[in-house]
C-alpha cells in the first residue's frame, strides 16, 4: 500500500500518537460547527427545555481530548460518573440476561425491483418520508 513510518512497537506508536496529537489536534470553527449540528440533530426530538441537558449529556460521551478541539465544554464530573455507571451496568445486562435472537434482524430494508434499498422503518430523521398528521402534532407538541 506504499505507507511508510509506521511504528514497530507498541511504545513507539503511543509515541508517535502523543506527537501527531500535539501537532494536528487544535480547535477549528468548522470542528464546533459540525459539532454544534450533529448534537442539534440528536436533540431535534427532546422538548427545548432539555436540551441544556443533552448537551452536557452529549460532553460526557465525548473524549476528554477532543472537547477542546470541537469547542466543547467538560460536563460536570457527577454525570460523567452517572453515565458511566449506567453504560457498565448495561454491558452487565446485556451480557449476562439477553438471549441470542432467533432469527437474523432486517436492519437495512428490502432491495426492490430498481435495485435500491427501500426501508419499511425508519429510525432517525427521515426527510425522504412525508409529513403526515401524526407526525406534524408530534412535533409541535414537543417543540
Amino acid at each position: 500500500m506504499g505507507i511508510t513510518g509506521i511504528p514497530q512497537t507498541m511504545e513507539a506508536l503511543a509515541l508517535w500518537s502523543k506527537e501527531f496529537e500535539a501537532k494536528y489536534s487544535y480547535y477549528s470553527e468548522d470542528n464546533r460547527r459540525c459539532t454544534e449540528a450533529n448534537v442539534n440533530l440528536h436533540l431535534k426530538g427532546l422538548p427545548k427545555f432539555l436540551h441544556g441537558f443533552g448537551w452536557k449529556l452529549a460532553a460526557t460521551l465525548i473524549e476528554p481530548d477532543v472537547r477542546p478541539c470541537i469547542g466543547m465544554e467538560d460536563p460536570p464530573a457527577w454525570l460523567s460518573a452517572a453515565i458511566l455507571s449506567i453504560l457498565k451496568f448495561q454491558g452487565l445486562l446485556v451480557r449476562y440476561t439477553f438471549l441470542p435472537r432467533l432469527k437474523e434482524m432486517d436492519v437495512l430494508g428490502k432491495v426492490n425491483d430498481q435495485g435500491r434499498v427501500q426501508r419499511d422503518r425508519y429510525l432517525h430523521e427521515p426527510w425522504y418520508v412525508p409529513e403526515t398528521w401524526w407526525s406534524m402534532t408530534l412535533k409541535k407538541l414537543l417543540i
